[in-house]
Formats: structure tokens, sequence, C-alpha cells
């Protein structure tokens, strides 16, 4: 049986429809998954965290590797699924609730959030809250390999060559990379956007020891409108004098006119750095 008969089978077992308000779609190609558990370079009693597992299929492949996995599923309609995988694997559990609202050091434990990675196919919808909280989290995973819409992964690695407020914190806090594209095809339906799979290593809030607070400050002030440029942005939104202002950009070797986009991480943080001085 492969994985689309398996996916189908499942469905009609549960007695489950699928949600196209959720963003319910399924992967169904084997080459994917197992190209998913490769690059997650799983090794035994690793401790792996996994988001909105569905029907299990990512779920069962983790499994196979023996590590230590914990699910977290906010729709009720896939928890006997989730109870019975339970009941057959000693290394797994699953907790029923939004991973938005989760409190990590409340609900998992401390020796888990120590040293853990999440390989998850998450809601494309809560893409950019689910990235800012763990990236941010005082529990931040050793690593994270995430299936995402082709265009927000190519958005966060500057595929197009413009930055955005997503980027720079992204490449902040981690070295994200697109490991490889996922067509709409190798989902049960297909949806209406390709996707990619996307890692984000050595992640760390103190990889160039700047006060984030003011740091991100910055930034959103500099993004704050994309048809003005940067010194407009900044002028109207700091208590800085233009003239301080004019010369801190002077100083990172950029131009007046340069808008938000253009700026890659280092001229960020040059800028900051000299902002907040």
């Amino acid at each position: 049986m492969n994985l689309l008969e398996q996916t189908k089978f499942i469905l009609k077992n549960y007695s489950l429809s699928i949600n196209k308000l959720r963003g319910q779609n399924f992967l169904i190609s084997d080459k994917i998954l197992k190209d998913i558990i490769d690059i997650s370079d799983l090794k035994k009693t690793d401790n792996v965290l996994e988001v909105g597992p569905g029907l299990g299929t990512l779920t069962n492949a983790i499994l196979e590797k023996n590590v230590n996995l914990i699910s977290v599923e906010l729709d009720e309609n896939f928890i006997p699924i989730l109870e019975k995988i339970k009941s057959v694997s000693e290394n797994f559990n699953f907790i029923k609730f939004d991973i938005l609202k989760l409190n990590l050091k409340k609900e998992l434990n401390l020796d888990f959030l120590k040293k853990y990675k999440i390989i998850s196919n998450i809601p494309y919808n809560i893409t950019s809250r689910f990235l800012r909280i763990f990236l941010e989290s005082d529990f931040a995973p050793q690593k994270m390999i995430l299936m995402i819409q082709k265009e927000v992964a190519q958005r966060i690695v500057n595929y197009d060559k413009k930055w955005s407020k997503l980027s720079v914190m992204c490449n902040f806090y981690s070295e994200p990379k697109i490991e490889f594209y996922v067509s709409r095809n190798d989902f049960y339906p297909s949806p209406e956007v390709d996707s990619a799979i996307i890692s984000f290593s050595n992640i760390s809030k103190d990889r160039y020891g700047v006060d984030r607070k003011k740091f991100f400050q910055i930034v959103n002030i500099g993004f704050s409108s994309k048809r003005r440029t940067l010194l407009n942005n900044l002028k109207s939104g700091l208590n800085l004098d233009k003239k301080n202002i004019e010369s801190a950009i002077l100083n990172c070797e950029l131009d007046l006119n340069i808008r938000a986009e253009k700026l890659n991480l280092d001229n960020w943080i040059k800028l900051c750095s000299i902002l907040i001085k």
C-alpha cells in the first residue's frame, strides 16, 4: 500500500473529512518523506518536537529512528490516531494544544528542552508567528526542519535579493537554508501552492552581541513603509536628529535614498550599532 492509499484508508477508517480552512493537505510522497528524515540526521534517543502531526505519516517515520518524540496537535479529530501510535510506541507522547500558546517550560521536560530538534509540516498560516516564538525562545531548538510555503521559504533566504522583516529575523537568529522543494502534487488533496523544506541551524539569541530589543525596534521602523526610503522611515520613527541618521547611513557606505529591503543583515547590524550608540 503506497502513501496515498494509506492516507485514504486512514481518513476512511477514522471517518475524517478534510478541513480546507485549516490547510489540511497530507504528504503522499514516500521519496519526500525519506528525504525529510535523511536531512534531519536523527540519532537514537534524540529529542524531537513535531507540530501538527495530523494522520501521523511523518510521526511514524520519525519514530522509526528510535528517538524521543513529542507531537503537539490542536485538532481533536486526529487525537484517536495519535493515541493509537502511542499505544505501540513507548518513545512517543503527544499534547493536545495550540503550539502558539504552549508554555514549553510548563508542558515539556527540561531535560528534553536542553537539546531537541523540531521536525514539522506546520500550518502555513502560522509560519511567521511560529518562527518568531521558537527562534526567540529561551528554549530554542538545536535545529528546525520545516515544510513551509515555497514563496515564504524563498523570502526567508532572500531568493529575490529583497530583504524583509521576516528574513532579517530568521538570519539574525539562525542560518536558514532551503534543502529542497516539494511539488503541490505530492499532497492529497493538492494545495494551490508548492512547498519547500527549509532548515534552521546554529540557532542562538546572542550571535551578534547587539541589544536585540533596540535592534528589532530599528528594523521594524526601517520597514514601516515600503514606499519610503530608509532615511525617511527612520526619521519619522526615531527620536534622533536627521543629520545623525544621515551620518549613520553614510558610515555604513549606503546611499541616502536606499530602501530597507536593500540592506543585508550585516548592514542592519552595523547601522543599528551606530544608531543605538
